[in-house]
């Protein structure tokens, strides 16, 4: 839900726990705090709706920061991890290559982007 709430332009403050951390630079794109504390909670959205620079620059930092998730970024990710464990095993075939000799192939964005289309 933090990405979904960045990308509809929503000053972030979460608790410092599991997806949040990976997702949200403290004091950049939203906040974080402790995860029992409910003090901190409150400070951290007083200061989200009263600091309007602040606020902004959170959320212009929090939609800009959404290319790293997005499904372009991720199917590069995947791309890379493909190729980089083929290299690892000595397997340098091109996918026609591959395809010549009968081995199945990894897909690539090309291909994957023909098949969302």
């Amino acid at each position: 839900m933090v990405v979904e709430a960045q990308l509809s332009g929503t000053p972030i403050v979460a608790t410092a726990l599991g997806g949040a951390l990976d997702l949200i630079k403290d004091n950049q794109d939203g906040v974080l705090v402790p995860a029992v504390d409910p003090t901190a909670m409150t400070a951290a959205w007083e200061r989200a709706f009263n600091d309007e620079v602040g606020r902004s620059r959170w959320i212009r930092n929090g939609l800009d920061g959404f290319q790293t998730f997005s499904p372009e970024a991720h199917c590069d990710q995947v791309e890379a991890l493909y190729a980089g464990l083929m290299n690892r095993d000595g397997d340098r075939d091109s996918p026609e290559r591959s395809q010549r000799r009968g081995r199945p192939t990894t897909p690539t964005r090309r291909t994957m982007r023909s098949i969302s289309s």
